[in-house]
């Protein structure tokens, strides 16, 4: 009886193992698709870009000391790749997004390099990494725009054409 039950039972997981490996492609129809959006770039707006940074410099506020020191935490989710810091200061109709991005990429000699671009659904700054240029296993990058808005670009890092996975943060005070 025992082996009458053990044989049905092998026979059955055979079963569903054949039925699961048709040669069908999996039906698509029912996924939500999204057109890609277009950019262009913005000519009339101030971004400035400063990379090479040094995280022991002494003039580094408390406040990006303290934010340095929690992006090199033991307590960091291994798909966060680059941190980057914000703050923001408004002056009439036009706001200053100030950022610095820490991207601890372990290779000797990455920079980076900023554009901002316009979408249709608002701002966007891609920073590219590539090899070459700046020597040390991070970097760490200053970068400034001013726009007639107080929705924040949307920072993407990118290296070899991936995005990087980020972590945001907003700092109440100036940096």
């Amino acid at each position: 009886m025992r082996i009458k039950i053990m044989s049905l039972c092998l026979l059955l997981i055979s079963a569903l193992l054949c039925s699961s490996c048709g040669e069908r492609e999996p039906d698509t129809s029912d996924r939500e698709t999204f057109p890609p959006e277009n950019y262009h770039t913005v000519t009339n707006a101030t971004l400035t870009h400063r990379g090479g940074l040094n995280v022991a410099d002494p003039s580094l506020d408390s406040t990006v000391r303290a934010w340095l020191e929690r992006c090199a935490g033991s307590d960091r989710d291994e798909q966060f790749d680059v941190y980057s810091l914000r703050h923001e200061t408004v002056a009439g109709d036009m706001t200053t997004f100030i950022y610095l991005i820490y991207y601890p990429h372990g290779v000797e000699g990455m920079t980076a390099s900023a554009e901002l671009l316009e979408g249709d659904s608002g701002y966007v700054i891609n920073v590219t990494y590539t090899l070459g240029g700046a020597s040390g296993v991070y970097c760490l990058d200053y970068l400034s725009v001013t726009l007639p808005t107080d929705n924040a670009p949307r920072l993407r890092m990118l290296r070899d054409g991936e995005v990087l996975g980020q972590l945001a943060t907003v700092a109440d005070v100036e940096m």
